[in-house]
């Protein structure tokens, strides 16, 4: 009996301690933070097309070569893309100007993007969705990645949990 009562308090425990990871991680990325899914290769091998990204704002004349930024498409479409920074310039009305180019690509993009605003969404990290078709972009995707996270939990310990049930009620037939 005790043996099965530290079996459900462990589980129970890692229950309780994925959703608390899953809240620390929406902490530490705090209010600002954006989830965009990859649309295409053009940052492969490192980030591939169907891959969620995590974006956090960052001030503008922080940012630094290398750093992989969310920007918006140069043909007023109103469309973002991903790519990494491969040249930073600081203008004299305090914008920044930034040359980039996808990881897969063989040379940088031809635009020069210039950031006017103060802040600007860089890459934080990678959740491989590529195998989560219901996962969406923007902050309901936060929602789903939770909710997606606390249902692998659950489907983890809920076999091994009811077969434990079962032992519990033979032991007492």
């Amino acid at each position: 009996m005790n043996r099965r009562i530290r079996r459900i308090v462990g589980d129970g425990l890692l229950v309780v301690l994925s959703i608390l990871g899953v809240f620390a991680s929406f902490l530490v990325l705090g209010e600002d933070f954006r989830i965009v899914r990859v649309v295409s290769d053009s940052m492969a091998p490192s980030i591939h097309r169907g891959d969620a990204l995590v974006f956090t704002s960052q001030p503008a004349r922080s940012i630094e070569t290398g750093e992989i930024l969310l920007l918006p498409l140069v043909d007023g479409s109103g469309a973002s893309y991903v790519h990494r920074v491969v040249e930073k310039k600081v203008l004299n009305d305090s914008s920044v100007e930034v040359v980039t180019k996808g990881d897969a690509n063989s040379s940088a993009d031809n635009w020069r993007i210039k950031i006017t605003s103060a802040e600007v969404p860089v890459y934080v990290a990678t959740v491989p969705t590529r195998h989560l078709p219901l996962f969406s972009s923007g902050k309901w995707g936060g929602v789903a990645l939770f909710i997606t996270l606390l249902l692998l939990c659950l489907s983890l310990i809920w076999p091994s949990a009811r077969a434990r049930k079962r032992e519990i009620s033979d032991s007492f037939d």
